[in-house]
């Protein structure tokens, strides 16, 4: 019995073909994009922790006045709706 020699067709198919070319490239790629996208992250979170520790407020700033608050608080526990 002769030695048989094992023929992957496979990979030279992917690498010849234009969408197999593009196929073993997003492969390679996606590793990459997912440590970034990690990274990104993580920076991110580095961001919020330092930002909140000089006590900035995140989001757009209230439409009502504390002393607006004030009023409206106790009639909502009341029950009362309120209506512009």
């Amino acid at each position: 019995m002769p030695d048989k020699e094992l023929v992957s067709i496979t990979l030279t198919l992917l690498i010849f073909d234009p969408f197999g070319f593009l196929v073993c490239l997003l492969k390679t790629l996606a590793p990459i994009t997912g440590f970034e996208n990690d990274m990104r992250t993580e920076r991110q979170a580095e961001g919020v922790v330092r930002t909140k520790e000089y006590g900035r407020q995140f989001g757009a700033p209230s439409k009502l006045m504390d002393t607006k608050k004030q009023e409206i608080y106790p009639r909502r526990m009341t029950g009362a709706l309120l209506v512009n």
